[in-house]
């Protein structure tokens, strides 16, 4: 009887990461593949707008630049804690730590260049709001984990409670600004974001990034 409870709540678990995968697959929509990078568009110097669309740059105010995150491709899984009484639905991104690095005490600014057949949603603050989802990585001494479901026993399922609220704004042309609501602690990161150029069905791509503490180097 034990097992069996088990094993129905792992189901229901990844039923609801393969639905959750399904959603993302139909309201975002397919556009043609480009390779990250740091180019700039600039227009009277006014601001900085990522040349490609649909990836995850940290801004850089005071010197002006743009940097591409860290980009990594995982697949969603169910794993069991505390002996089987709760299972989590989670993505693992490889490596305990982002070779990405930002200084605690910066200011914390990212810009998405939306691609065409998606850019008219960026004035809704509240529709880009729900597409941005930027949320803690669980350091690990390989790995990183993104924990989007957990499932006690019993009790209710309890998904996206570790989403990070951002305050986002249309910016430039067709970019979106996105800001945490609140400064970040020493940590690490990822925005969820689900793109077929990047991964293929039941899988998700995460801009990651890490927090330094203000002395490290």
């Amino acid at each position: 009887m034990y097992r069996t409870l088990i094993f129905r709540r792992a189901v229901c678990t990844a039923s609801i990461m393969i639905f959750g995968t399904l959603l993302c697959e139909f309201f975002v929509p397919r556009t043609q593949a480009q390779s990250p990078s740091i180019q700039v568009m600039a227009t009277e110097g006014e601001f900085q707008e990522p040349a490609n669309s649909d990836y995850y740059y940290y801004f850089d105010r005071e010197r002006g630049t743009i940097s591409p995150l860290e980009l990594q491709i995982s697949k969603g899984k169910a794993t069991h804690r505390d002996l089987g009484l709760e299972v989590l639905g989670e993505y693992v991104l490889a490596g305990g730590r982002s070779p990405f690095r930002i200084k605690s005490g910066q200011p914390l600014e990212f810009l998405i260049r939306f691609a065409p057949g998606f850019g008219g949603i960026r004035k809704c603050e509240e529709a880009v709001k729900a597409y941005v989802f930027l949320s803690p990585a669980r350091s690990r001494k390989d790995r990183r984990e993104v924990v989007t479901v957990q499932w006690p026993i019993i009790g209710r399922p309890r998904i996206n409670e570790d989403k990070i609220l951002c305050d986002v704004k249309a910016y430039g042309d067709a970019s979106v600004l996105v800001r945490p609501h609140e400064a970040l602690p020493v940590g690490e990161y990822a925005f969820m974001f689900s793109d077929r150029r990047y991964s293929s069905p039941q899988e998700e791509a995460f801009f990651a990034f890490g927090i330094d503490p203000p002395g490290m180097n």
